[in-house]
């Protein structure tokens, strides 16, 4: 159940990573000796046109993801992973706006809805381009890092990072398409 668990943490967090062609980064000061850099700037507006539903796979398991459209500086999604018999998990995510950057929010439940895995995992926005965004969760290992390459309009595929608790890096692949 543990890995299912990271199975779909990885995949959510990766999706709800992608980007738009809206977003824009904002640099550090002119001032070399600033050793901080900056938060990326970037809005839930700028994620509107992943509203919608999204399917795809991880090797043979099914994936599905549903998100609404942004509003009041926030926007939620449903995640759901599958096998061929089973619903393996299932994640709430909320994209907010703060005053330190974007944040990705994200809680854990099992079929039956029930509290899996740890409370919440929050993820920040690293950094974003037109067709690549970058999410890193500071205080946690897994996923560590997401990063999204965008496909057009209608496909993307997610690459995630981990390290588990030996320090031991891996990484899995996500491929997804806009549902019709």
């Amino acid at each position: 159940m543990k890995t299912t668990r990271s199975v779909v943490l990885m995949l959510c967090v990766s999706f709800t990573a992608s980007a738009s062609r809206e977003f824009e980064t904002l640099r550090g000061s002119a001032d070399t000796t600033q050793q901080e850099a900056s938060p990326v700037k970037a809005t839930a507006a700028d994620f509107a046109w992943m509203a919608g539903r999204w399917t795809g796979s991880v090797g043979k398991n099914p994936i599905e993801y549903e998100c609404s459209e942004p509003r009041l500086g926030q926007m939620m999604c449903m995640f759901r992973v599958l096998d061929d018999k089973n619903v393996l998990g299932l994640e709430f995510i909320s994209l907010e706006e703060t005053s330190d950057g974007l944040k990705e929010h994200i809680r854990f439940y099992s079929p039956s809805l029930s509290a899996d895995g740890p409370a919440a995992v929050t993820m920040e926005l690293e950094s974003i381009a037109p067709d690549r965004i970058v999410f890193v969760n500071p205080t946690g290992t897994r996923p560590k890092r997401t990063t999204t390459l965008r496909d057009g309009e209608n496909a993307f595929t997610s690459h995630i990072e981990m390290i588990d608790s030996q320090g031991k890096p891996s990484a899995m692949d996500a491929h997804w398409v806009r549902a019709k």
